[in-house]
This record gives structure tokens, sequence and C-alpha cells, in this order.
């Protein structure tokens, strides 16, 4: 069939019907999809997937029944090159193929298959079931099939966008929509931050996450948050100016006596310098008789989003919205030509944009600004994670470089070569800090460079556009285009923004406008035959089987996203379960009658040794009984999370770590109070002869918990088929291994194979380490300690505690060089061991550490709690003389705070220096006149002082006595012959 003699059906009830329902679609993925989350989790990418393929059969009827040719943009390239990486990442491959990717995949996994167990397999017998390598490119497979489906539903948006834009009202339709949908979110967000409950839509609480802490709307993340805004200003910039344009035309005509329709008007044509002048001139005198209320409003609406999107503290939102902002207001002043009234656009935006941001008062925004101007990587990137985590991401892609490894695997693999993870091991880093980074490390080289490759093509044909189109007002639709992708990409490289749906969607929207605008001949729309320009025939057939596609696709995705939706609901769930402690009923506050009272200076009683033991005893019976309920009600959260999809990795290691620590609180409350790693050691040792005999007698000692430690080793393995990169799975296995064989010949591979996959993870590290104590190599111990001895005090702790009973407290300072943090944690631990010496000798060291370190804190209550303690140590070493010189310190580094002044004058006094005290004392006493121990304190400095003075007269006395007798005695000897 000829292209020429190919039409297009007139329209019907039918076909109206369905480009409406299209329309809707299309709107409810720019308005609903972004307030959901931002589309991020389950729900959204439910919403997102299912209305995309929906999308996909109304335009795909549509399209047959009207017989529509397909508008080619080009970029359907680059979406099929990005379903086929995601595709192949995923397709089963031969060791000799992976290797050829990456060698890597062979060294990480040299006894991953060995974790492979099948039910019924025993160490001796292997089972053919049992894969011998992984054989994946991605680490993460399920989370790359689930990601597959995210990009063939953005695909199916950009395409239908690029076939349903027809004429230049679609685009403008669609630009206002984006506005809308900014100013929708800011309205929304702001109300939430000032009203809120600390819950989403006052109902909804994110278990990682609160809406009062950043302004961040519906989105999790104040970055995402204000680079959708910043998506919003260019559109918003767009529509104010073309009102503008419009509104000056209408008082141009109307003082001129006539008034021309817009639509009647005929196409402005290019005039030169001096017909331009008397036109700019009229424009100027119409914007001084004032605007219309609409575009009153549309100008305190860009205003309000990017006082929103500075309000959000994004420094990346705000680099954003400042790029799509000036380069839109470059383009479009130059584009529409509003010569006076563009000053006063920018003038009356400009103070309206400063007065709400000075009312509302926020201090923090000038120190983001200042770190921005500053240039200092330090103060931008506080805490280095960004250079951190872009640092071993930077050796994965050299490790990985062609196809990645895995879309969605970042967070299990950026920690293969992160050498200073432990000091970043209290947070997990999802993403990659920057949407390139991210992508070169999931899908490779090739895969970024297809994205970039993607970003280049759009934006040389935007600028051609510009270039190229006739009518000013397709002109001023690329170049807001152009602005927001300006603002996005930059946005981009500091930010992994590109992973939201929300953004995702209204950029591939701006997308498709932009490259419409800059088609040739858009807007004149010169159809030949129903051709338009840029289109190719496209048989009826072929929309019917692509709308089937859609069809079959959508029915076979909903049980996988609705089994995600009600697996994170219980996910969350269990997040959100607190360790909820009871206190103690017996201090008597219970049993308090109405208006009885307990006196200030009332002193508590001091327990007996007897009684104290008791009483930490019931409170540590109330911590046991707590943290057991605490673990039952997570892992049934658990339970039922990998109930409704059994296919997630990491739930299933939580679960694991959860029965684990429940086994071993359980054990330490039983008759055989044996942990995990005891019951491993005693198994192992016992002589048993099979596994099946040894499994008895350890059902015969713990009883019924003993199914929480085969559930352990059951989920960890399940979990590494997930992710062979899961360290804590081995640490786990290296504990349980033992079940499937009495020898626990495997305890040495796993311990190695947990070091090779997350060899730098302090806990890694520490199991290493306590498996090399256990084996007698002390020196191996310390060497895999060294980080994890300064990462967290869990660690600190544990490896004090397991060593320090043999270990005099010289060894630690001299092994690891603590500061004075972990000086308090050695000092915790010696003080539980009752070793006197050991504490006095870190009572010295702390008394000297801290008032060294306490520059260094800048929260000012912690630095004064931290002085207060180095006194309180030199007061236990009995060293009151250096006490004095940290309190003199902490009085002039706080001069209004009590404590230090109160210690400082009663140290004094028992120092004997009641003239020093007194000044300090009277202080306090001004300060604080109802306190029953100032006066006593003054009281014993006169005493002293009284004392000293009589003293001093009795000396007087005695030596004027000794002086007369003195004198006497010279006299009479001088009288003698």
């Amino acid at each position: 069939m000829s292209d020429m003699k190919h039409t297009e059906a007139p329209h019907t009830g039918l076909s109206r019907l369905l480009l409406t329902v299209v329309d809707v679609l299309i709107g409810a993925l720019v308005f609903l999809l972004p307030f959901i989350m931002g589309g991020r989790e389950a729900w959204g990418h439910w919403f997102l997937i299912t209305v995309s393929l929906s999308l996909g059969v109304a335009w795909a009827v549509y399209a047959a029944v009207q017989g529509r040719r397909y508008s080619v943009s080009w970029l359907e390239l680059f979406l099929i090159a990005g379903l086929s990486i995601a595709w192949f990442q995923v397709q089963p491959q031969a060791p000799e193929v992976m290797s050829k990717f990456s060698a890597e995949y062979t060294r990480l996994l040299p006894s991953w298959s060995e974790t492979q167990l099948t039910e019924t397999q025993l160490p001796e017998t292997p089972s053919a079931e049992s894969p011998t390598a992984w054989s994946v490119l991605s680490f993460a497979p399920v989370e790359t099939r689930h990601a597959w489906w995210v990009f063939l539903a953005y695909a199916i948006v950009l395409t239908v966008l690029f076939q349903r834009i027809r004429q230049p009202e679609d685009c403008y339709r669609l630009l206002k929509w984006v506005g809308i949908a900014g100013v929708a979110m800011t309205t929304f967000g702001l109300l939430q931050w000032g009203a809120s409950n600390d819950r989403f839509f006052w109902f909804y609480e994110h278990p990682y996450t609160e809406p009062t802490v950043h302004l961040k709307g519906a989105f999790t993340n104040r970055n995402h948050f204000a680079q959708f805004l910043s998506l919003a200003i260019g559109p918003l910039l767009w529509w104010l100016f073309r009102d503008v344009k419009l509104y000056l035309q209408t008082q141009a005509a109307t003082n001129a006596g006539t008034t021309t329709p817009h639509a009647a008007r005929p196409k402005p044509k290019r005039k030169s310098a001096r017909a331009r002048k008397p036109a700019a001139a009229a424009g100027s005198q119409a914007f001084q008789q004032g605007f219309s209320i609409p575009i009153m409003l549309l100008l305190c609406a860009v205003a309000i989003v990017v006082v929103a999107v500075v309000l959000s503290l994004s420094r990346g939102g705000m680099i954003a919205a400042g790029a799509v902002t000036l380069v839109a207001l470059a383009g479009l002043w130059r584009g529409f030509k509003l010569a006076g009234a563009m000053a006063g656009i920018i003038l009356g935006g400009g103070v309206l944009f400063l007065s709400l941001l000075a009312f509302s008062g926020e201090e923090q925004i000038q120190v983001k600004l200042d770190q921005l101007i500053s240039g200092d990587a330090d103060k931008i990137d506080t805490g280095g994670n960004r250079r951190a985590v872009w640092a071993a991401d930077a050796k994965v892609i050299q490790k990985f470089p062609l196809l990645g490894t895995g879309v969605g695997s970042h967070r299990d693999v950026y920690t293969l070569y992160m050498d200073n993870y432990a000091d970043f091991a209290m947070a997990e880093m999802t993403h990659a800090e920057s949407s390139f980074v991210h992508a070169a490390l999931e899908t490779g080289l090739v895969g970024v460079g297809c994205l970039i490759a993607a970003l280049l093509f759009v934006m040389l044909r935007l600028v051609r556009g510009t270039f190229r189109t006739t009518d000013p007002t397709n002109r001023a639709c690329i170049i807001a285009v152009i602005a927001c992708m300006v603002g996005a990409i930059l946005h981009a490289v500091v930010d992994f923004i590109w992973y939201v749906p929300g953004i995702v969607v209204v950029s591939l929207v701006l997308i498709a406008v932009g490259l419409k605008a800059a088609s040739r001949h858009f807007g004149t729309m010169q159809i030949r035959d129903g051709q338009a320009s840029g289109e190719i025939w496209f048989p009826r057939i072929a929309w019917a089987a692509l709308g089937g596609l859609c069809v079959v696709g959508l029915i076979r995705v909903q049980p996988e996203l609705l089994s995600r939706i009600e697996a994170e609901k219980h996910w969350y769930a269990a997040l959100r379960v607190k360790l909820d402690v009871p206190p103690d009923d017996s201090d008597g506050y219970d049993n308090l009658d109405d208006g009885q009272v307990i006196a200030l200076d009332e002193q508590p009683e001091r327990l007996s040794p007897e009684a104290q033991a008791a009483y930490e005893s019931k409170a540590l019976a109330r911590r046991e009984v707590a943290m057991a309920k605490y673990l039952q009600e997570r892992i049934s959260h658990m339970h039922a999370s990998l109930k409704a999809r059994p296919d997630q990795h990491r739930v299933q290691l939580a679960l694991a770590e959860q029965c684990v620590n429940l086994f071993d609180l359980l054990q330490s409350r039983s008759d055989n109070p044996f942990p995990l790693n005891m019951l491993r050691d005693a198994a192992t040792n016992g002589g048993f002869e099979t596994t099946q005999e040894m499994q008895e007698w350890i059902q015969g000692t713990c009883g019924k918990s003993f199914q929480l430690v085969k559930l352990a080793d059951r989920l960890s393995r399940k979990s590494l088929q997930g992710c062979p990169l899961l360290g804590h799975a081995y640490v786990t296995l290296v504990e349980t291994s033992f079940l499937h064989d009495v020898a626990d010949s495997q305890h040495r591979d796993l311990v190695n194979q947990a070091m090779l996959v997350r060899g730098h993870d302090p806990r890694i590290r520490f199991m290493a380490g306590r498996e090399a104590i256990m084996a007698n190599d002390r020196e191996t111990a310390m060497k895999l300690w060294d980080s994890v001895f300064h990462s967290s005090q869990l660690f600190r702790l544990n490896i004090l505690q397991m060593v320090a009973h043999s270990t005099p407290v010289e060894f630690w300072l001299q092994q690891f060089q603590p500061n004075a943090e972990e000086l308090r944690d050695i000092l915790l631990v010696y003080e539980s061991l009752k070793r006197e010496r050991d504490v006095n000798v870190t009572l010295e060291r702390l008394a000297d550490a801290i008032p060294k370190e306490a520059g260094e804190i800048e929260d000012e209550d912690e630095r004064l709690e931290a002085l207060m303690f180095a006194y309180m140590a030199a007061r236990r070493i009995e060293d009151l003389e250096h006490g004095v010189e940290i309190l003199r310190r902490t009085a002039k580094d706080f001069p209004l705070a009590f404590e230090p002044r109160y210690h400082l004058g009663m140290t004094l006094v028992e120092l004997e220096r009641p003239e020093d005290s007194m000044p300090h004392l009277q202080w306090c006493y001004e300060h604080d006149p109802g306190n029953v121990l100032i006066p006593r304190l003054i009281v014993r400095a006169r005493s002293l002082m009284n004392d000293r003075e009589d003293d001093s007269k009795v000396r007087l006395a005695n030596f004027e006595r000794w002086a007369s007798r003195t004198r006497k005695a010279d006299d009479k000897q001088r009288r003698l012959p």
C-alpha cells in the first residue's frame, strides 16, 4: 500500500471515546502518580505499569479503528536497547560467557554453589539440581526482571505521547498540565509541612522518613520533590509569558480600536529593528496599565514553586531550579520579545520571591546557599557520603564494564570494593547519588552510553528546532523543554532522580512535547492524503497486535504487582515495630496519693549490693520479655511478607537473622543456656557420626526453639539464590552450616566467601576476627578488627567483651589508639569486669583526651556533657587539680551553664581554696536561690576563710610575743657590762 493512498478514517463516537480515555490515562500519570509517594513504592509501580499498559491498549485500539499512521521519534532505538539490556542481564549464560563479561563472577563466588543445597541433599552426595555457578549477569535478577516492566511502561508512555500529539494545542495542554501538577504538589507540600501529624497525607506512616523533617510533599526524598517542582518551572514560565504576550496584543488592539481574535490573527512576521521599537513601546505602555488576575496568579505560582524548591533545602534542586529559570528567562525573552513587560515580570517576580523567602524565615537556607557558593567539596558533601559511594561505584564499573551488575543491584554491590565502608556502615546507600554513575554501574558502559546518546540526540533536535521553526509559540515550547532538560541533567549528575516514576513520566511528557514542537512544519500541519510530516504507514492489524500484547502483559504482570503491594505492606509493618520495655513499677511513684509530692532535696536510698543485683535482674528480665515480643512480632510480619512474595532475598535474610536472635534469646532463658555459636562447637566436637544423630541431640537439648535455627539456615540459602553477594547470609551460614555436616567442613570456605563479597563490612570482619580468635590466631584477628573497632559502638563492645577479660587496657591503647568516645566504651567494659587498675588507667586517659577533642564536638550540649564527664573522670582518680583545670575551661566556654560553676566551687572548697570558690558559689546562689546545697558550701567556704583568719591572728600574736621576748633579751644583754 502506498503512503500517498493511505488516509485516516473520520472520527466516530467510539474513536472520540477512545481518545478521551487516552487523555484521561495520560492525565492520571501526570497528576496522580507523583502523589503516590512519587511512584517509588509498590503501589506506585502498580499504578505506573497498569496505567501505562492500559494506555497502550487504548491507543492501539484507537489507532486500529482510525487507521492511524506511526510517528517516528527515533527514540525507539534507545528504548529497545534499554529493554534488551535488562532482558539479557537475566538470561542464563555459560561460565565461559560470564568470564568474558567479567572475571569477577568466578573470583567473587568460589563457594556460592556450596550454599545451594536441596532439602534432602547430604554434603557427601552432590545433587544434580544444585547449580554449580552463578549464571546470570545481574546480581539481583528478581529486581532486574521487575525493572524491565517499569522500563516497558516508560517506553509505552513516550511512544503513545509522541503519537497523541498532533497539534500545537496538544503541546500547550500538556505543558499546562505539567505546570498545574507542580503547583498542586507545591500547595500540598506546604500544607502538609505546616499542618502535619508526622504522617504523609495525615494517615500514612512511612518507616524511613516523615514529612516534617524537610519539605518534600508526597515524595520520600526532598531532592525528588525539588526536582519535580523544577520540571514545572519551565512550563509555568512559558505559560506566564505566553499569556502576557496575548494580553499585550489584546491591549494594543483595544487601544487601536480593533479586536482581533487570536485564532483569526495572521502569523506575525519578523519586523525590522525600527518597526519593533513602536511595538515594544506600545507593549510597555500596555504593561504599565496592569495585568489580568490570571497573569498575577501565574506569577505567584512561579514564585511559590521556586520558594518551595529553596525551602526543601535540596542543593541539587536549587541548582536545577536556578538553571531552569535562567535558561527559560533568556530563551523566552528572546522568543516573545516582551520588552518592558519582561523587565516588569522579572522585577515583580523577584520581589515576590524574596518576600516569600523572607517570610519563611528559614536560617538553614543561607547555610545551604553558602555551601554551594563556597565550592568546597567538604562543605557541600558533608560527611563525604557522595564521594565515598562514587569512588566505590567507579571500582565496580571498572570490574563490570560492559553490561554492569544488573538493574536494581546497586545496594548489593557498592560495598564490594568500598575500602572505607566501615565509616558508612550505619547507613545503606541504596542508590549512587548520581543518575549517570548509577546507570553505568547497573547497565555498564553500554547502558550509560545509550542514555547519554539519547540525551544528546534529544538536545540536538531541540536546539535545532529552535532555529528551524518559524512559529514563536512553538519556539517558546521548545525553550521551556530545553530549560527543564538542562536543569534535570545538572541535577542528575549529583543525584539519582531518574528512578522516581513521577519524575520520569513528567520528563517524558516534556521530551515528547519538545520533539513534536521541534518537528519540521509542526503547527502548520501540512497533511497530504492524511499523512503528517514524519509519519509512516502502519497496518491496522499491527496496531491490533500491539494492543493484544499490552493486554497479555497487563494480565500477566498483575499477580506480581499485587504480591509486591501485599509484601511491602507487611515489610513496612515489620520495620515499624518498636522495642517497648515496660518501666519499673516498684519505684513508688504509682502509689502516690493525690496531692502527695516528693521533696526535691530528698536523696534516693542507696541499695545494698544484694538489692542492686535483684533490681538489675528484674530490669534484665523485663528487657528480655520485651525483646522476645519485639522479635516475634517482626518475625510474624516478615513471614507474612514472604508468604505474599517468596522471592524477596533481603526479607529472607532479615527473617533469618531475626530467627537466630530469637533463638539466642530463648536459649539464654532456658535450662541449657547455650547460644548458637557454643551449640555449634558442642555439636561439631561431640563425635556424632551422622547429621540426623546430631540434630536429634540438639532437638533434645534446645526443644522447639531448634526449629528457628533450621529455618534461619534454609532462609539464608534461599536469599543467596536471589543475590549471591549477601555477605550477612554467609555469616548466618557460618553459624548454621553444621546442621548439614557434622565436621562443619564448609566453615572456613563460608568465612572466606563472606570476606570476598563484603570484606570491608565491619560485621563480616568482626565475624572473621572472632573465628581467628577461636583458632588462636590473635594477630590475624587484630588486623581484621582494626577498622571494626573504630566503626561503631556495637562491634567495639563485642570485641572488648570477647578479649578484655584476658587483656590489660594498655593493649587497646597501643593497638587502636582510641579516641575519647572509644575510651568510654573501654571504661564501660572494664568497669563491668571490676578491673580497678585498668579502670583508673582509662579514667586518666579520658581526663586528658576529652578536653583535647571537645573542640571538634559541634553540638554544645554534647560538648558540655563530655567536659563534665572528663571532670568526673579526674575526680574518680582523685586528681582534683586537673579537675579544676577542666572546670575552669568549661565555665569559660559555657558562661551561663550552672553545672560547671557549681562543681568548680565545690571542688575548690574541697581543696581548701575558699577565696577562689566564693565567686562561683555566689553566682550559683544568684541563679538558683532555691538550691539547698549551695548555702552549705558557702558556709563551709566562709568557715575555712574564718579559720584561716583566726590562724593568722594566732600566728601574728605568737610572733609578736616572740619578738617582744627577743627584744627584751637583746636589751638585757646590752645592759650587761
